[in-house]
């Protein structure tokens, strides 16, 4: 099965949309600091990826 190790969030800020990669071996659940590429303010982004699917989803919030 094909791990994808790219995501889509929207920016916590300025509301655009950045795809991130990141290491799907690293666990079901990670969270990691991203700038947005347009704004440039820190988001902090969670990352779960689907048990069954494999799917990752991922949630941006303001990271002071």
């Amino acid at each position: 099965m094909h791990l994808q190790t790219t995501v889509t969030f929207e920016c916590a800020y300025c509301g655009v949309s950045n795809e991130i990669e990141f290491d799907p071996t690293v666990g079901r659940h990670i969270s990691l600091q991203e700038d947005c590429y347009v704004c440039c303010r820190p988001n902090l982004i969670r990352i779960t990826i689907d048990e069954e699917t494999m799917e990752p989803t991922a949630s941006a919030e303001m990271d002071m």
